[in-house]
């Protein structure tokens, strides 16, 4: 795809084939990642588990750590502040490298955990929301509302679906639709665009 932009703000698109695209989960609201089916992703299940596994396995070499008299700060998640205690837990030898290697593993692997592919069904209609262009489209940032779709988990409880009311959006960038086959549609009549 070139770096043309080829859709301005408030224009409606039709896909005209699925569309797969990847989702960051913290650019993408918790119903939306759960509507989009993101968690049933094999690469991102797969990260996610073995996170967890290497989670796991730190907080028990942890356990079996030396206590040392030196002041260590611990983040409580039910005060959601940061507590000094004056002794701290040290690991040995072979535990500390086994830790540091596990600690390597869950920052090379950050991005499988949080990022999943979904796909958009051919016919979807999306409103275009917001267009943010950076250098290039290719990097633009693109809110995208979910007007119409057949997406089974992306349906209203008021159509038979699971989702609750509100606005359906994504946030996708410009090299996205490299893989995107659409058309510039009118919106329906009566559908008024959002701000």
């Amino acid at each position: 795809m070139t770096s043309e932009i080829p859709f301005a703000e408030n224009d409606h698109i039709e896909l005209l084939e699925d569309w797969t695209i990847s989702f960051t989960n913290h650019y993408t609201k918790e119903r939306m990642w759960d509507a989009l089916g993101c968690n049933d992703d094999p690469v991102h299940k797969a990260a996610r588990a073995r996170g967890d596994r290497a989670i796991a396995e730190i907080q028990a070499l942890h356990s079996r750590s030396i206590v040392v008299e030196k002041p260590s700060k611990t983040w409580d998640t039910a005060t959601k502040q940061w507590i000094t205690s004056p002794t701290s837990r040290e690991p040995q030898g072979k535990d500390a490298r086994r830790i540091k290697a596990l600690q390597k593993q869950l920052t090379a692997e950050e991005g499988l955990r949080t990022v999943a592919k979904a796909t958009l069904p051919k016919g979807t209609i999306l409103q275009v929301a917001r267009l943010t262009i950076f250098e290039d489209f290719e990097t633009a940032a693109i809110k995208l509302n979910i007007v119409e779709t057949s997406h089974p988990g992306l349906q209203f409880k008021k159509h038979g679906g699971t989702l609750s009311n509100g606005k359906r959006n994504i946030l996708v960038r410009g090299h996205d639709f490299a893989s995107a086959r659409f058309i510039i549609c009118e919106p329906e009549s009566g559908f008024s665009p959002s701000p």
